[in-house]
């Protein structure tokens, strides 16, 4: 809908020049890209990653798993209800959320918990290509872990921030081959 796009809007533009820093703002939106096209959501979660790095604090609920790779530093939170009607909250640091999944993954014989498969690959790949696609498209290095990221953050610190560029790590070799095959597959 238009409406949530507004609000964004007026929002944005509010906080943005609100040159009051004593003040503590904390905004929190209900499903920001509700009724829109994949497309436009990504100029939504922009326009609220801006805002979080003007020290406003930014709580999204959302169905949408696109945000995630392209989200540079934060946390998600998984919320959900068993048949027992008992709810059960679980973080996640999405600086290495990938490769945390990975990892966990060889711990666990079996069936991971719903909460590790917050993203599946599918859909990691599906967001990596309709990032490509964008007006100002987002650049990609996919790395196999959390060292190569912090390497690859000093080294394109620049291109981070004036080239959309998003570093992903996987947790393993066989991780990134596989997401690049997917992504070969789905182009």
């Amino acid at each position: 809908m238009k409406r949530e796009k507004a609000l964004i809007d007026v929002a944005y533009s509010f906080l943005l020049n609100n040159h009051d820093r004593d003040s503590n703002i904390i905004l929190a939106i209900d499903e920001p890209e509700a009724s829109l096209h994949i497309s436009a959501c990504y100029g939504q979660f922009e326009k609220l990653i801006g805002l979080s790095k003007n020290n406003h604090q930014i709580i999204v609920s959302t169905h949408w798993y696109g945000y995630l790779p392209i989200v540079i530093n934060g946390s998600a939170t998984s919320i959900i209800k068993n048949d027992k009607n008992e709810t059960s909250v679980k973080f996640f640091n999405l600086y290495n959320y990938r490769e945390t999944i990975t990892q966990s993954r060889k711990k666990v014989k079996g069936p991971l918990p719903v909460d590790y498969n917050i993203k599946s690959y599918n859909d990691l790949v599906q967001s990596i290509l309709f990032s490509l696609i964008q007006d100002e498209p987002y650049n990609w290095i996919v790395c196999e872990g959390l060292s190569e990221k912090i390497y690859f953050e000093e080294v394109f610190k620049d291109e981070i921030i004036n080239n959309k560029l998003r570093l992903l790590p996987l947790g393993s070799y066989k991780e990134v081959k596989k997401i690049i095959q997917q992504l070969i597959i789905s182009s």
